[in-house]
């Protein structure tokens, strides 16, 4: 039998073959990893799914591999049952072959007969319909008729039976990258600008993972209209907190950061702002509300930006987080994640403060409805009128079809209260000294 590539992850059905770690006539055991593949998340195993002796590979190292492709022969009892039984079943199929045919042709002809006279009818309805045109309001054929669009076409690309708002939208998007792809197709290579003219080059090919995360970024940035807005969090309340509580964390082997605290808020605020944890289902019109809170938290390594997810936050207590956290960091690092480590996300959190910078827009990743970004904190200067605050640059992006401009101020000021007063929340003796 033949052993295929499965999907590796969210999201993921394609990777690079990194390591091969059986050879012809070896045995192995339902469940042992045969290979090992990258993906833009992880390097992740890959297990037989059944005993038996290696009796071909089918990929080499390097190799790039989609899901469903052929990786190695196994030989099984099975599999040599299951040739006998082929090579049975085969010459009774030829000794059938001869006295059917006769028999499938007379029923072929009356198929075509039937199949003749339901296409006449279906003419005929067809035509009827034909001057109402298909299920629309009048907003939206007003604006397909302004746009030059046939609401027919659009029916039949997504086949159903009333056009929405939604479908229109996804139309007219899926007709311009239709356009742009097309045109990046008839564009020569020639194109590209021969810069060797001005100096010499070198060329480096992206990473499976880098392209992969291109793409992803690209689909996020294309579909979801982002909304970013930025707020000036005085965040003097949050830093004493960590500065008093950061002794405590230490003795039990535990350090209190700023993105732990943070991770803990925003668990405490999303349980009562469901939209900002839902995904949007456009193909129903409905968003998708989940009962659970995992947080996807950015971690720069090496091979670039990985997303690793903390998972129910609304059930662990900072202590928890603060260990889980910093363990995560550590296996995306040793690039040790797995694609399970990746999965499962319903809102992301970036802190970039400990590089530097203020506010920046955080690309929102698909399909979660938003994204916080967190920048270093400064200081607000002293004025007339009050005084010097330590200030938390944060930066929201949220999609504009789910969440409004009013919700997502909201969604801020309320996330700066509970991060400048967190022994409110926490508790005086918060939970992870109970």
């Amino acid at each position: 039998m033949k052993e295929i590539l499965p999907d590796l992850s969210e999201g993921g059905n394609s990777g690079t073959i990194v390591n091969i770690l059986v050879s012809v006539g070896d045995a192995v055991a339902e469940g042992q990893d045969i290979i090992e593949v990258e993906t833009d998340k992880a390097i992740a195993g890959v297990p037989a799914t059944s005993s038996g002796t290696v009796q071909e590979i089918l990929i080499e190292k390097g190799q790039e591999v989609s899901s469903g492709e052929e990786l190695l022969v196994l030989s099984t009892e099975k599999s040599a049952k299951n040739k006998d039984d082929e090579e049975t079943d085969q010459q009774d199929e030829s000794d059938e072959h001869n006295g059917t045919q006769e028999s499938d042709q007379t029923q072929e002809s009356e198929k075509d007969k039937k199949d003749e006279e339901a296409g006449e009818d279906e003419d005929e309805e067809a035509s009827k319909k034909e001057f109402l045109g298909p299920p629309a309001t009048p907003s939206l054929r007003k604006l397909a008729k302004e746009i030059g669009l046939d609401l027919e076409k659009l029916r039949l690309w997504k086949g159903q039976r009333k056009i929405t708002i939604t479908t229109f939208r996804e139309f007219v998007t899926w007709l311009q990258e239709s356009a742009f792809e097309r045109s990046k197709k008839a564009s020569s290579d020639s194109e590209t600008p021969d810069y060797t003219k001005w100096g010499a080059i070198d060329t480096e090919p992206l990473s499976n993972r880098r392209v992969a995360i291109a793409r992803s970024v690209n689909k996020a940035w294309r579909e979801i209209p982002h909304v970013t807005q930025h707020y000036p969090a005085v965040a003097n309340g949050l830093l004493a907190f960590i500065e008093e509580r950061k002794d405590s964390f230490k003795k039990e082997e535990a350090k209190l950061s700023l993105t732990a605290v943070v991770a803990a808020a925003l668990a405490e605020l999303l349980e009562h702002s469901p939209k900002f944890n839902s995904s949007l289902d456009s193909s129903s019109d409905q968003l998708i509300l989940k009962g659970y809170i995992s947080i996807g938290v950015a971690v720069d390594t090496e091979d670039g930006l990985l997303v690793p997810v903390l998972k129910n936050v609304q059930d662990k207590d900072l202590l928890a987080i603060c260990k889980e956290l910093e363990e995560m960091a550590k296996t995306a690092r040793d690039q040790k994640l797995t694609g399970e480590d990746l999965e499962g996300g319903t809102f992301t959190l970036s802190n970039i403060g400990g590089i530097g910078g203020t506010y920046f827009t955080p690309i929102i990743h698909y399909p979660e409805v938003a994204i916080l970004g967190v920048g270093k904190a400064f200081s607000s200067g002293k004025s007339e009128n009050r005084e010097e605050s330590l200030i938390l640059p944060l930066s929201l992006s949220y999609d504009h079809r789910v969440i409004d401009g009013a919700e997502a101020a909201r969604f801020l000021k309320e996330l700066e209260e509970l991060l400048n007063a967190p022994g409110k929340w926490i508790g005086e003796g918060s939970k992870e000294e109970s």
